[in-house]
């Protein structure tokens, strides 16, 4: 028997092969993966995903300053 990679696998012959019932791979909201997705897309998304969510953690730990209106004056302040 030959060893497949798992990235080409689909989820439906992977749920198969190791015998889940239909549907036990979902999406983030919660539906049902479509079964002839590949794994390395689901892979790839949830890479993709996560870089997202590491931007916007970094964006909003921004050093801040406590003065109110240092954000308003600065393009004032550049022209």
């Amino acid at each position: 028997m030959r060893l497949k990679d798992s990235n080409t696998e689909t989820v439906g012959s992977l749920e198969e092969k190791l015998g889940f019932p239909p549907g036990t791979f979902r999406n983030p909201n919660g539906r049902d993966t479509r079964s002839d997705k590949k794994i390395a897309t689901i892979r790839l998304e949830w890479r993709r995903r996560l870089a997202r969510s590491k931007k916007r953690r970094a964006k909003s730990n921004a050093v801040r300053t406590l003065d109110l209106f240092s954000e308003v004056d600065a393009p004032a302040n550049a022209a």
